[in-house]
């Protein structure tokens, strides 16, 4: 059912992610040829890592990821501990090779700890990718079925018994594998291995939050690609009104003159055969397009397309004769408004002979 919702665009998360794994991949290599080498670990470490992006990245999913919220909870904390690591790993690295700090064995050990907790921290998050619900998963409301059972059902599903036991079973592991790491460089007592644990823990958690902040929205969906996505989702299984509803509130709420929402809304009430709403959308754009002198030759094309459909269905075929014509100015290869014109000329011709008096 879903076999064109992919969403294939590179997020913020996406690029962190991998260049921190293929900077921190390269920086292992330091060690290849050192007696005591560490590649034994980090290198299945780190490909675990970029081969666990590749995966969770391009699996079929329904709706964006950006529009994640029970899954993100979930992978919040194991996101964060992997980023520590990742940052951890690239700083001990460098700084043996510029000689700042020796290989010694206390500092190798901070290093190996740090692989085996990228490793579990790994697993556990492509274990989340595969089990944990999305947040926009649609739950139909049953005939009978009141609005305060609905949202008590759906609550139910995605923050159930079963998503905080294994949220809390995830999260002990996690923060259990990071003990390790971190209490080594305490028992060194070594101030500067245990301030780059700490530097590397702020720049971890920091990572994680401004990645959140730039990509994660659980309130609404607040770019227009993603609510298209979401809306185009609804419309699969035949839920419509749940996207009419969610483009109604990106209007009222985030961009009221956004012309690709207002197209696709326009669409939908046309489909409903709302044709008084579909008029009064597409004299929006057409205004909206007109005063600010944009180049949008498909869209206007549609919105002039649109109400042409509206007229003929109001059985005003000069109008939508018109309208027509005018679709055809902006894109003259439309094949759909060609064709809706012979039809109106047809129309027009045999409307005039009725009203034409008898000889």
């Amino acid at each position: 059912m879903f076999q064109t919702d992919y969403d294939m665009t590179v997020s913020n998360e996406d690029l962190v992610v991998l260049i921190l794994g293929i900077i921190a991949l390269i920086l292992s290599f330091s060690d290849v040829r050192s007696p005591d080498t560490l590649a034994w670990i980090s290198f299945p470490a780190l490909v675990l890592v970029i081969v666990g992006w590749g995966m969770s990245r391009f699996r079929r999913r329904p709706l964006p990821k950006q529009v994640q919220y029970t899954k993100s909870i979930y992978l919040s904390v194991i996101k964060t501990l992997r980023n520590y690591n990742l940052f951890s790993i690239i700083i001990q690295n460098i700084l043996f090779l510029s000689r700042y700090i020796e290989p010694n064995t206390e500092a190798r050990t901070i290093l190996l700890f740090n692989c085996a907790a990228l490793i579990t921290l790994e697993f556990l998050e492509l274990a989340g990718n595969i089990t944990v619900t999305d947040t926009l998963r649609i739950f139909p409301v049953l005939e009978g079925e009141d609005e305060k059972t609905a949202k008590k059902k759906q609550f139910q599903i995605l923050f159930g018994r079963s998503f905080w036991i294994w949220i809390s079973i995830t999260s002990i592991i996690s923060i259990g594998v990071i003990f390790l790491p971190i209490n080594s460089a305490l028992v060194t007592k070594d101030a500067l291995l245990i301030s780059l644990q700490v530097v590397a823990l702020l720049l971890g958690v920091g990572t994680f939050l401004l990645v959140y902040y730039q990509t994660m929205n659980f309130d609404g969906v607040l770019r227009a690609d993603l609510a298209i996505k979401a809306v185009n989702y609804y419309t699969v299984i035949d839920l419509e009104e749940k996207g009419i509803e969610l483009l109604e509130r990106y209007l009222r709420e985030v961009d009221s003159y956004n012309i690709g929402i207002l197209s696709k809304l326009a669409g939908m009430y046309l489909k409903r055969h709302d044709f008084d709403t579909t008029l009064a959308t597409t004299a929006k754009i057409i205004e909206y397009t007109t005063e600010h002198q944009t180049k949008t030759p498909h869209l206007n094309s549609r919105a002039h397309l649109l109400r042409a459909i509206c007229f003929k269905a109001k059985e005003n075929y000069e109008e939508a004769y018109k309208e027509v014509s005018k679709s055809l100015v902006h894109h003259p290869e439309n094949t759909a408004a060609r064709k809706l014109r012979r039809t109106l000329r047809r129309s027009l011709k045999a409307t005039q002979q009725i009203k034409k008096p008898k000889q």
